[in-house]
């Protein structure tokens, strides 16, 4: 993808969770119980209190203009809470009014210097606005005093990507997991980079897990296509698209390079070069669950101690894994070849001068040991190479895929010279 990732911003709440969730969940008592909340106000316009509770609860529904036009008439009194204006610019930011939004966080900020709530607020308008460098120093410094908010560690990778420190940001995002390994927004953050790296199966790791959380979110659907398209799985990308288009109809409008390869996959499809549904093969199967079960232990990797030592272990596992891959591709043909040179040893002892008839006999032993697509019958030569001696020669070429890409040719060789009697008719004098 060719595009800056669309990482997801993580915006906490004073009320928790997410507001898009609350209002897709709100039923009729609680309509009810806001418009008490809205009586309540209105009959005592003195309080900010109540307002403050009637326009949180309109954020929670994600009613975000009634919500800003309630916590302004909170803000209107003295006496009214310094957090009420960090809560006005979640409404202004969930609006997309990011300079009013810096403004409300900003000013919450300077009355109170602590406050990292407001200063997550902030640094969240300045990206929107962009003005990366500002948010990164914001991010760092609450990053540095509470290390186990996953949310604002997430978002601090995004203010790294945006400075150019791309390193540094897959570092914030697999922390942020570590932190809280359940908030699918992480997994997919951390999944976005490793696409943009190039790295396409880590990616579609990161995307399995993010919906694995939570499989209602189409746009993780639609990321997961995308790296199986990079990763040239092209009939499982189809299938993520149709599923993603299916919980949100409208989220492929968005996505420019989502639609060129769907596209180019809808031509594929159209001149018959894709199978008529997914069907991949073992060994895909076995690499993408590695995949997806590397993604699920990396939090556990700090038992390993420094990145290097991490590092090191990755590669001996990873040299683990080609050596279990070669053990089962190539050993097969060496058991296999070895078997037939016994037993041509074994016929190469026949009491017999047919030299003919026993080269029959090794034709069927090398289709019974399974070697008969890689020899050709005419490189057999079975001939006697002297008194009472036999000699059986020919050689072969076995293909074997070690991986996409990788198919080395295994050549064997057979040069069997074995001595053999044959009991003579006695002459009559």
């Amino acid at each position: 993808m060719t595009s800056a990732p669309a990482f997801e911003l993580l915006l906490s709440s004073n009320e928790g969770g997410s507001d898009q969730a609350l209002a897709e969940n709100a039923e009729r008592p609680a309509t009810i119980a806001l418009a008490a909340m809205r009586r309540a106000a209105e009959a005592h316009p003195e309080d900010p209190d109540y307002w403050y509770r009637l326009a949180s609860a309109l954020s929670q529904r994600g009613e975000h203009d009634a919500a800003v036009e309630a916590f302004r008439e909170a803000l209107r009194f003295p006496t009214a809470e310094p957090s009420y204006r960090c809560s006005l610019g979640r409404s202004l930011w969930q609006l997309g009014r990011f300079e009013q939004a810096r403004d409300a966080f900003d000013e919450a900020l300077r009355d109170h210097p602590e406050d990292a709530e407001a200063a997550n607020g902030l640094a969240l308008s300045l990206l929107r606005l962009g003005r990366p460098a500002e948010a990164l120093t914001l991010l760092r410094r609450i990053t540095a005093e509470s290390r186990e908010r996953a949310d604002w560690r997430s978002n601090l990778g995004v203010a790294q990507w945006a400075t150019g420190e791309s390193a540094q940001a897959e570092r914030s995002f697999r922390r942020a997991i570590r932190s809280q390994p359940t908030n699918p927004a992480c997994h997919r953050n951390l999944g976005l980079l490793l696409l943009a790296f190039g790295n396409a199966g880590p990616a579609a790791a990161c995307f399995r897990e993010a919906l694995r959380i939570d499989p209602t979110r189409a746009a993780t659907v639609m990321d997961l296509g995308d790296a199986l398209f990079a990763a040239g799985h092209h009939a499982e990308a189809e299938e993520a698209y149709q599923r993603g288009v299916t919980l949100e109809p409208g989220t492929a409008a968005t996505r420019p390079a989502t639609q060129a390869a769907w596209q180019a996959i809808r031509l594929e499809r159209a001149r018959g070069e894709l199978p008529a549904k997914p069907k991949p093969g073992l060994y895909d199967f076995a690499i993408s669950r590695a995949f997806d079960v590397a993604h699920r232990l990396e939090r556990w990797l700090d038992v390993l101690g420094s990145p290097g030592r991490r590092l090191a272990s990755v590669g001996a596992l990873l040299l683990l894994m080609l050596f279990g891959r070669v053990t089962l591709v190539v050993l097969p043909h060496y058991i296999a070849h070895y078997r037939l040179h016994d037993e041509i040893v074994r016929l190469s002892r026949i009491p017999t001068d047919d030299d003919v008839r026993l080269r029959q006999d090794v034709l069927e032993a090398v289709r019974r040991l399974g070697r008969a697509p890689y020899v050709r019958p005419e490189d057999v030569s079975v001939v006697g190479s002297g008194v009472d001696t036999r000699r059986v020669t020919f050689g072969y070429e076995v293909k074997v895929e070690l991986l996409p890409g990788l198919t080395p040719r295994l050549r064997f060789r057979i040069h069997v010279e074995e001595p053999f009697f044959v009991e003579r008719e006695p002459q009559l004098l």
